[in-house]
């Protein structure tokens, strides 16, 4: 019974995804390793829920905690862009004859290795739908899956913006 859910899980993944059946295992993630986001997500979780008759309210609940929302947050934006810009005027003081493209450009190689490595380690500890999870949910009926109560007690902190303005 759990390969027959397990066929008709790898197929919605492949068709929503793309990726090869060779590459899926049941640890391989949605977000962490196939890169499902935002708008992609919903509509993945959309065919999910109709396919296996799955309530999936619980997991609605704590959509936030599981994926990040279409488009690039503006501080996201602001920290990609702004160090290669520094960079690059640093350059340019350094080097008077280095062009500023030029500049821009080795600003933006120099910053980008930082900002992976920072990237990654901001989401290591946001908890990952494996394949056995979806499995898992279309054999029972329901979202079974729950989150660690250390996440959800230090993701739900008002941040320093809500603070700071008395939310």
């Amino acid at each position: 019974m759990a390969d027959e859910f397990q066929g008709r899980v790898l197929a919605l993944v492949l068709e929503a995804t793309g990726v090869k059946l060779e590459k899926l295992q049941l640890t391989t993630t949605l977000s962490g390793n196939l890169g499902m986001e935002g708008d992609d997500a919903a509509e993945f979780f959309d065919k999910f829920g109709s396919e296996f008759a799955v309530n999936l309210s619980d997991l609605h609940r704590d959509w936030k905690f599981y994926f990040s929302p279409e488009g690039v947050p503006i501080a996201t934006a602001l920290l990609v862009a702004i160090p290669p810009v520094g960079i690059a005027i640093l350059l340019e003081k350094l080097f008077p004859r280095l062009h500023g493209v030029v500049a821009l450009g080795i600003g933006a190689l120099l910053w980008l290795p930082v900002f992976l490595k920072w990237n990654k380690w901001r989401c290591r500890d946001r908890p990952q739908i494996a394949i056995k999870d979806l499995v898992q949910t279309a054999s029972s009926g329901k979202w079974t899956k729950a989150l660690p109560e250390k996440l959800v007690h230090r993701m739900n902190k008002p941040s320093f913006y809500d603070r700071f303005i008395g939310r």
